[in-house]
């Protein structure tokens, strides 16, 4: 299994709302104690703090297997509890993995999801490496209580299985046997990152055959399953 790993947001945004609103928002983008902010009183829920445009480039053949949502969050005075914790996809999606935590007087990082869980979503490469992904959250504020609350820094990380090097293998015995000896190099779906793979793939395949060769199919080496 791979990763992203955990990578920053680049855009932010208050999406605006009934509640209280957030000001400040691009601090949230930048790993340091300047926070977005948003003030409360009882019983109020806040609008929400949406972030996007994370600049992901996970490779369109890989199966997603997890995404985790991390940020660091605190509050002054009172008591708050998360409200939603959902991704973003040009559009909310999935579960609210809000779990109605709450908020502590000190920064603290927190996380949702992990490395096999979806958040009830089928998102695809496509949709995680587009600049309309991300999440968003609020809070509720409890009774008594008046304050503001802080939100320093998030990011997320994406884990993906890629395709694995003998299903490549097997593509290539599939096309190099099936097909006139020029397509060795047509990839189904015209895809050209993939292309580029697999004409690397080829030269660790086929190392004494070279793009411009004509040699017949026979002239190839076998390829074992595994190899």
């Amino acid at each position: 299994m791979a990763s992203t790993g955990f990578t920053a947001f680049g855009t932010a945004a208050h999406v605006a709302g009934a509640g209280p609103d957030w000001s400040d928002v691009d601090n949230a983008l930048t790993d340091d104690t300047d926070a977005a902010t948003a003030p409360y009183t009882a019983f109020q829920t806040c609008d929400l703090l949406r972030l996007t445009n994370l600049s992901l480039s996970v490779p369109a053949s890989a199966t997603l297997d997890g995404i985790e949502v991390r940020f660091r969050r605190y509050k002054t005075g009172g008591t708050i509890n998360d409200s939603a914790i959902f991704l973003y996809d040009d559009g909310r999606v999935g579960d609210n993995k809000s779990g109605v935590a709450a908020w502590g007087n000190s920064a603290a990082a927190v996380t949702f999801g992990g490395s096999a869980d979806l958040w009830g979503t089928s998102l695809t490469p496509a949709d995680v490496n587009a600049s309309t992904f991300g999440f968003e959250l609020s809070w509720t504020a409890a009774f008594p209580s008046t304050g503001d609350s802080f939100v320093e820094f998030a990011e997320i990380n994406v884990h993906y299985t890629a395709l694995a090097v003998n299903t490549r293998n097997q593509r290539f015995a599939w096309l190099g046997y099936a097909l006139p000896f020029p397509k060795v190099f047509a990839h189904p779906d015209g895809n050209d990152a993939e292309d580029a793979e697999e004409r690397i793939m080829w030269l660790y395949l086929y190392p004494g055959v070279g793009f411009s060769a004509t040699a017949p199919l026979g002239s190839l080496p076998s390829l074992g399953v595994g190899r």
